[in-house]
């Protein structure tokens, strides 16, 4: 008899009901091929994720879940992980789902805290830290406390849509094509969140780059320091290395660029010299060959 008629009598006498669970089949496979305690494990997933796909929620774990009605933004993601966790019935799974609890708890009361510093919800992925961070600064340094509010509001803004900040619309009106620009408009939006003490810096920087890598993309070669580039018409070995090099120093807005344009026209200067050395040797050389 195939392996396939086998299958459904020992899951029926091992589990005592025909899951119906989407993926049950996956799960039917691995329950037939193990034994002992790790056949026990899968039998109880198997019971669990048969009760979750009835609406079940008795066990003790979802039990206690229910109970303590959380209600802060992001826990629809939570209580779906932690009845995952809870179904697959891994070795360590109450210890897991013990830790996962507290630190829901520990979410729920950030929140109520929230709540009554801000007057909108903070609900953006990652805003537990950020709200952590504000809660222990508070009372403690509140210049710190101020940024980590503005952080809060920018970071909230953005994750609803509202592009309504300055630094954001600048951004906005911005026309790039080039490699790479949605990365950099990413870095730039993330800057402009943290709000730290230097981001105002790194902002300007962060839109100059976008800028210059968008003229070298396009070829607009307006800006003095390209057009001095062009004009110089290097001819020395391997100065189209040199330039890739000061075209991506030009790009990332370093300021290594002038000294990097100052090398290669030191560069040039010493393989003319030395074509003018070599020309005059060969033809002192000519000269002493025809007088001897």
């Amino acid at each position: 008899m195939s392996r396939n008629h086998r299958r459904p009598l020992p899951k029926h006498n091992i589990l005592n009901f025909v899951p119906t669970y989407p993926g049950n089949e996956a799960d039917d496979v691995e329950l037939i091929e193990c034994f002992g305690d790790e056949q026990n494990r899968i039998s109880v997933r198997m019971h669990r994720k048969q009760k979750i796909h009835e609406g079940d929620r008795s066990h003790r774990h979802l039990v206690e879940l229910d109970a303590a009605k959380f209600n802060y933004a992001g826990y629809d993601a939570d209580e779906e992980k932690f009845t995952n966790i809870h179904c697959e019935n891994d070795r360590d799974c109450d210890e897991v789902l013990e830790k996962m609890y507290f630190s829901l708890l520990q979410k729920q009361t950030i929140s109520k805290k929230m709540e009554d510093k801000f007057n909108y919800p903070v609900s953006y992925p990652g805003w537990e830290a950020d709200a952590e961070d504000y809660l222990r600064y508070q009372e403690s340094n509140t210049h710190i406390a101020a940024r980590l509010s503005e952080r809060i509001e920018r970071k909230q803004q953005l994750f609803m849509g509202d592009r309504s900040h300055p630094a954001i619309e600048e951004l906005d009106r911005l026309k790039c094509d080039y490699p790479g620009f949605p990365f950099d408009r990413k870095n730039y939006e993330a800057l402009h969140c943290e709000n730290t003490t230097f981001s105002e810096a790194a902002l300007e920087k962060a839109y100059r780059q976008m800028t210059r890598r968008e003229m070298l993309f396009s070829g607009n070669r307006h800006h003095e320091l390209l057009v001095e580039m062009d004009e110089k018409e290097f001819t020395y070995p391997f100065f189209r290395r040199d330039v890739e090099e000061l075209e991506r120093l030009f790009g990332d807005v370093s300021p290594r660029t002038n000294a990097k344009m100052d090398t290669m026209v030191r560069k040039q200067w010493w393989w003319q010299s030395s074509k003018v050395t070599l020309t005059c040797g060969v033809l002192v050389l000519i000269v002493m060959a025809w007088n001897f």
